[in-house]
């Protein structure tokens, strides 16, 4: 039994890594490997902004739809307005909005590169993200 607690506490007892800060150096140097020429860059593109952005996980990028209701299993949906855009996500607790600014630059903003992708992908309806 001692043995048993000695290796629950020497697994456990540690606090996880805190994994390193993305800086938006860091955001430009991806953004550049990614081909502008193809729908797949565009769409990682507005990907990689928007999360960065917004700070939101994987899982929140994928499920966000065009509009709202627009899919059964939709986690949330996006709203290009003048200024901005906003994300509306369902967590654990409810409902919640992430308001994202337009960029410095237009090479640097994630409104534009997603309303680049929504146009040059014709996705009008259902997942922002699909292929």
């Amino acid at each position: 039994m001692v043995t048993v607690l000695k290796g629950i506490r020497n697994t456990h007892a540690r606090p996880p890594k805190q994994k390193e800060a993305v800086l938006p150096e860091n955001v430009i140097a991806m953004l550049e490997t990614l081909d502008r020429g193809t729908l797949r860059g565009l769409r990682d593109r507005a990907m990689l902004l928007i999360g960065f952005a917004g700070g939101l996980r994987r899982s929140e990028i994928v499920g966000l739809d065009v509009g709202r209701d627009q899919t059964e299993d939709g986690r949330g949906w996006v709203e290009i307005l003048d200024k901005g855009l906003v994300v509306t996500l369902r967590g654990k607790t409810g409902w919640g909005e992430v308001e994202i600014g337009r960029g410095s630059s237009d090479a640097a903003c994630p409104i534009v590169a997603l309303q680049t992708w929504l146009k040059l992908g014709r996705i009008g309806h259902d997942r922002c993200f699909e292929e």
